[in-house]
């Protein structure tokens, strides 16, 4: 079911994750593996998250290293779903079979990864990729070390001026010398969650290292694994790069 009009007034937090991390499949565990894999070689202190949706398996790893997360989502119910995680709520997704999985990885327990996650989390916060002026509100202080941006900004829209707007806003936000993780859809133009469909920009792993290239980052590192059947995209691409100027 296409929406009209905002195309997220519709989307809902539950059936997104029901959809796309109900259970670990081999999209999830490429992703897992390459998060865990990227934060053995890096050590940033400060990450910023920038709109990981109602997500949060893409932090797990990431709270190995960092002593600060801050977390950036546009949608309200998105931030809720976070809040509702944080909180240890009832009502919260259940992410602790990804926290067994990365647990696998590191030879750790479960239980005291989570409680890592939780403790390094300072704040969940709104931002808005397609502003004309500051993307988030509130300080940047301290700058981050990393930009962890997951499934965000080919996934917010199919408008070629929107993801440009979106892109350099993303990209504006990695000081020099610093780091960016990403995951993002294959050649996707649109997602589904339910009975409904979301936007999406076609990306590949060429024009993406192209377009990182120019962006003045370098040590670029790009995998990619084939969709799961009946997906709307092509594969997942996971980067890593650090931004030299």
């Amino acid at each position: 079911m296409a929406v009209t009009g905002d195309p997220f007034q519709s989307f809902s937090a539950q059936l997104y994750l029901q959809e796309y991390y109900g259970d670990i499949g081999e999209e999830n565990q490429f992703l897992l593996s390459f998060l865990h894999e990227t934060y053995e070689l890096w050590n940033p202190k400060v990450i910023w998250d920038i709109g990981g949706g109602p997500t949060i398996y893409q932090l797990i790893s990431a709270s190995r290293r960092a002593s600060q997360i801050r977390i950036f989502e546009y949608l309200e119910e998105n931030r809720n779903a976070v809040k509702l995680w944080q909180q240890d709520s009832p009502k919260s997704f259940d992410w602790y079979p990804y926290f067994e999985a990365v647990a696998l990885l590191e030879k750790g327990q479960g239980a005291a990864i989570e409680a890592r996650l939780r403790n390094v989390i300072q704040s969940i916060e709104p931002v808005n990729l397609f502003s004309e002026s500051q993307v988030i509100d509130g300080s940047y202080d301290p700058t981050p070390d990393a930009i962890s941006s997951h499934f965000c900004v080919e996934s917010i829209t199919s408008d070629p001026e929107q993801f440009e707007k979106a892109w350099s806003n993303l990209m504006s936000l990695v000081p020099s010398g610093k780091y960016l993780i990403m995951s993002l859809l294959k050649n996707a133009r649109k997602y589904s969650a339910g009975p409904y469909d979301f936007p999406a920009f076609p990306v590949e792993e060429i024009g993406l290292d192209a377009r990182l290239k120019k962006e003045g980052f370098r040590e670029i590192e790009i995998r990619t694994i084939p969709a799961e059947h009946g997906r709307d995209y092509q594969g997942i691409i996971c980067v890593r790069a650090i931004r030299q100027n």
